[in-house]
């Protein structure tokens, strides 16, 4: 393996970790809807906003430095990851607790925060599939035009379109509910896009960074 291949391997092997751990501590924190103190009405937002859009910068990463298949199968798997999450939890909220864990309320607490996230790992997986790949498609028909000028352009442009698709699939699936006010929905929403955006338009100048020749076949 030479110094470029080897290069190529450890960055492929780095995006895919950010990815697969941002997906997973966004489904945990989305739990928990918060309350900022600016943007008011659309001030309420899922906890998950803090992590979840690095998740687009470093996809697009690992397809420029690995191709399009390898960023397509590290989004299935990370669903997969995901549905066993849902299943591991789900599994253990209803194995017997200990005397002390039920008499002091730990247990329907615990199960309070495991049946919402996995509702939301639910939503999350649907909307990851969807907009992942969506993401990878634009992202390849741009980048095939020019891998080394077009790559920003594709990231942005990319981006953009799946943050919207899965920002609203996401949101409707996790969130919708008789108690839950439209308000907050349209809250949810527009404050993840923002905040999405936001760090879509800072982190695809980084995607350049790494100059690695890259097949266009596999892009």
């Amino acid at each position: 393996m030479n110094s470029k291949q080897q290069f190529i391997s450890q960055t492929a092997f780095i995006a895919t970790a950010v990815y697969v751990a941002s997906n997973i501590f966004a489904n945990i924190l989305s739990v928990k809807i918060i309350s900022l103190p600016f943007l008011h009405p659309f001030n309420e937002v899922d906890a998950g906003v803090i992590i979840f859009p690095i998740a687009f910068v470093v996809r697009d990463i690992l397809h420029k430095n690995a191709g399009k298949k390898i960023a397509a199968t590290v989004v299935l798997t990370t669903a997969g990851i995901n549905i066993a999450m849902v299943l591991l939890f789900n599994f253990v909220a209803i194995l017997p607790p200990a005397p002390y864990w039920q008499e002091s309320g730990a247990q329907e607490a615990f199960s309070m925060i495991i049946v919402p996230a996995s509702r939301i790992a639910l939503a999350s997986i649907i909307a990851q599939i969807l907009s992942g790949l969506f993401n990878t498609h634009v992202f390849s028909k741009i980048i095939r035009q020019n891998p080394e000028k077009k790559d920003i352009l594709a990231s942005l442009i990319s981006n953009l379109l799946a943050i919207t698709l899965d920002t609203i699939i996401f949101t409707i699936i996790a969130f919708a509910s008789p108690n839950t006010p439209v308000e907050t929905l349209l809250s949810i929403i527009v404050i993840n896009i923002i905040f999405k955006v936001i760090i879509a338009i800072f982190g695809a100048p980084s995607v350049r960074f790494i100059k690695i020749n890259i097949d266009k076949e596999l892009l």
